[in-house]
């Protein structure tokens, strides 16, 4: 987080959770071609994990950004 630019903070957690909706909706596409396929298992648990990762990157940053925001809302 950079105290000087809040903003950017707060546009890097929408990038993220955008590319987030994005990533799952492109994984329930190929779940949804390629779920039953044995090789595709292996994509596809590659993939739950990164957003799992994504997910908990996420909420180790969401709470002390939105301290911050609340705190510079006040000012």
């Amino acid at each position: 987080m950079n105290d000087r630019f809040p903003e950017r903070d707060e546009e890097w957690m929408e990038k993220q959770k955008e590319r987030r909706v994005k990533f799952v909706e492109w994984l329930e596409d190929f779940k949804s071609k390629w779920g039953q396929e044995p090789r595709a298992m292996e994509t596809i648990t590659e993939c739950e994990n990164i957003i799992k990762a994504c997910d908990d990157k996420i909420a180790s940053v969401f709470a002390p950004l939105a301290i911050k925001q609340a705190r510079n809302a006040r000012r």
